[in-house]
């Protein structure tokens, strides 16, 4: 007969609290707003990154949201240097499409930055006619409400 081994106390490894701390101290989350006609592709070739690399550390989240709103991704920073950011997308996601209004030729909904958001632009003399509105259907929806009120004025 054998005689019975003395059971080993496993246990598993735990985490320290030196290995954990808040997300803010340990990377970046950068926003990035490409022109509107920035393809998702695009951003994924690391020398897209050349003028801006030196800002990114390894892990670093880039957020990527172009002008107009087509499209949301993030990208994880998975290599970079002073010239070349390389990313793994995270998240890619097309945004809803909102169809143009169908009278181009008197207005345009368009995207102006992030002081003047999304824009009614009168087409005949590129003014203004409303600003600051969140996203392209509140924009598109604006313009639907007021058009009667606008071609009256025109």
């Amino acid at each position: 007969m054998s005689t019975p081994t003395a059971a080993k106390n496993v246990t598993s490894p735990r985490i320290t609290q030196n290995r954990v701390k808040g997300a803010e101290f340990a990377r970046n989350i950068h926003r990035a707003t490409p022109e509107a006609s920035t393809q998702f592709k695009d951003v994924l070739e690391p020398a897209y990154w050349a003028h801006v690399a030196q800002k990114f550390a390894l892990y670093d989240v880039i957020e990527v949201i172009p002008e107009g709103g087509a499209w949301y991704a993030q990208l994880l920073v998975v290599g970079c240097s002073k010239l070349h950011a390389k990313t793994q997308t995270l998240l890619f996601t097309k945004l809803s499409e909102v169809k143009e209004p169908e009278d181009k030729a008197a207005f345009r909904v368009e995207f102006k930055g992030p002081q003047r958001k999304w824009a009614v632009i009168r087409a005949s003399d590129k003014a203004y006619v409303q600003e600051g509105l969140d996203s392209k259907e509140d924009a598109a929806k604006w313009l639907e409400a007021n058009e009667a009120d606008l071609s009256a004025l025109a």
